[in-house]
């Protein structure tokens, strides 16, 4: 599905002090994140590639065009 390596960064210690309800990586809680190629996060947060998925409550709601 993807060309190259994808990164998936969380952060639970955000959720925790925003007291954010089924948060995390675990059955049952919600599926929000974004897939986008690149070897490291400090790669993702400086490129922003443009090329990405973004799932919101387990449904995507923006995939690259093609």
């Amino acid at each position: 599905m993807f060309s190259s390596p994808a990164a998936f960064v969380k952060t639970t210690g955000s959720a925790a002090v925003l007291q954010l309800d089924r948060y995390g990586v675990d059955a049952g809680c919600k599926a929000d994140l974004v897939i986008a190629p690149g070897r490291t996060p400090g790669e993702l947060l400086v490129k922003r590639p443009a090329q990405r998925w973004v799932i919101k409550n387990g449904v995507v709601v923006h995939r690259p065009a093609g």
